[in-house]
């Protein structure tokens, strides 16, 4: 996938899940303190980030043994 398809996909899959305004202004606000970061990278990041913060993940539920 091309960085512009791996940003639509994120943004697809956050949509998806439910956070799609919270994951754009987070995006939005990394994007602006750090301009030179690769866009597909960023939203990935931030995408598992909330995806982690919003659902039972197995990342999760081992932070809580």
């Amino acid at each position: 996938m091309t960085n512009e398809q791996l940003s639509e996909y994120y943004g697809f899959k956050a949509y998806d899940h439910g956070f799609f305004d919270e994951w754009r202004n987070k995006c939005c606000e990394i994007m602006s303190l750090t301009p030179k970061a690769t866009r597909s990278d960023v939203y990935a990041q931030v995408y598992i980030e909330l995806l982690d913060s919003k659902v039972e993940s197995p990342r999760n539920l081992m932070a809580e043994v």
